[in-house]
């Protein structure tokens, strides 16, 4: 019984003997391509039978997901924007399994366009006095114009001016004519 106890004690101080002398481990060499994973910052989950993705980092993520369904096929790809410790509702439906394959921050919003600020689209006359829409700018632009009508009938009509032209408008009974929005045309 003695040499079995005398054993037990020598077995428990033996690692603490060891680790005492044993060299301490080697730091990791500074080598770019030895990189540690981070955890992703947004997980797919379950909730009520849906797919939604969790976003636990303090800033917003842009997000690609591929949705497998089952029984094969190819796969679907989207693109996310999960907003700081938020979450969104996924789309998808039935059975399949979301998967995230990027996981990056947000984007930083780009400087506006200086053609987006400034108003491009303007009601001209011409010599003879019926209305053209000009655009100034240098780009396409979407106008949607108003025209009011004596009786204060009131008709919208969306146009599309190239860049740097003229484009008469029928007028069709209209007494009046005024811009109501304008945007730039889709590149």
């Amino acid at each position: 019984m003695k040499g079995f106890l005398i054993i037990v004690a020598a077995i428990a101080v033996l690692p603490g003997a060891l680790s005492a002398t044993a060299a301490p481990l080697r730091e990791m060499p500074d080598n770019p391509l030895l990189v540690r994973v981070k955890a992703q910052c947004v997980q797919p989950r379950k909730s009520y039978n849906r797919d939604i993705l969790v976003n636990a980092c303090k800033q917003c993520r842009a997000v690609t997901v591929y949705r497998q369904k089952r029984g094969g096929g190819f796969p679907i790809k989207r693109e996310f924007r999960v907003p700081a410790r938020g979450k969104i509702q996924l789309s998808f439906r039935g059975p399949g399994k979301v998967r995230v394959i990027a996981d990056a921050p947000c984007d930083v919003p780009d400087v506006v366009d200086q053609y987006e600020i400034k108003d491009c689209a303007k009601i001209a006359k011409r010599k003879d006095g019926s209305p053209v829409l000009v655009n100034a700018c240098p780009v396409c632009r979407g106008v949607v114009l108003e025209k009011v009508a004596a009786n204060g009938h009131k008709e919208r009509g969306t146009y599309t001016v190239a860049a740097r032209t003229a484009l008469p408008i029928p007028l069709r009974g209209a007494a009046r004519l005024q811009i109501v929005t304008e945007i730039p045309c889709k590149r």
